[in-house]
């Protein structure tokens, strides 16, 4: 709920949108609702703050991304947040569902995984084409070339793509999944430093 009480607080980065006619906002568990729904969506857009926080593996999960892809309209697109030292993974589990998607850096190491409904990807000369919003976000953040931008943001994200199929060949084939969430429950080292964090801010409260 708080996300939603403090969103006005960075309008000039959000464009309000939480205050737009055609947006609705509804508190509860994002993916129960989805299940639940009849509707089938244009995009469908995750971001969560981390999979190795308790309750966030239910949203990195196999079962998840294959029930965000039945959920997509034909040419639908579904992003995601990744970041930290299992990027590879996350990327090898959402493609394990979504056999097209593109990488776009954000911030330090963090990614945005944009997969798409479709078997294979749109025209580069489509994914290069940049819509009004996008532009006024830019435009917002004090960027002025906003295509040049946005296309180099790509050709970064095709350069990180390459690297990542290499480091996902070295993987096993042991993935996330609702039945054994190991990223959630902090195996890795920094997963175990951010679940005690979490924990010093519970007590804390």
């Amino acid at each position: 709920p708080f996300v939603v009480e403090y969103a006005h607080l960075f309008s000039p980065h959000n464009l309000n949108y939480f205050e737009k006619e055609n947006v609705k906002t509804i508190l509860g568990d994002g993916r129960r609702w989805l299940a639940e729904s009849k509707k089938l969506y244009d995009v469908i857009s995750v971001g969560v703050d981390s999979p190795y926080l308790p309750g966030s593996g239910t949203l990195y999960s196999v079962e998840f991304f294959q029930l965000a892809r039945k959920k997509l309209k034909a040419g639908g697109v579904f992003s995601i947040l990744v970041w930290g030292p299992d990027r590879a993974l996350l990327i090898k589990s959402i493609r394990s569902v979504f056999p097209s998607l593109v990488l776009v850096p954000v911030y330090r190491e963090s990614l945005i995984v944009i997969a798409f409904q479709a078997n294979k990807l749109p025209e580069r000369a489509r994914l290069d084409r940049m819509s009004d919003e996008t532009e006024k976000v830019f435009h917002a953040l004090g960027i002025k070339d906003t295509k040049f931008y946005f296309t180099s943001l790509l050709r970064v994200g095709d350069d990180l793509a390459k690297e990542h199929l290499k480091k996902e060949e070295l993987l096993d084939d042991t993935l996330p999944t609702d039945i054994h969430p190991f990223l959630e429950y902090g195996l890795s080292k920094e997963g175990s430093d951010l679940f005690s964090l979490g924990q010093r801010w519970k007590w804390r409260e």
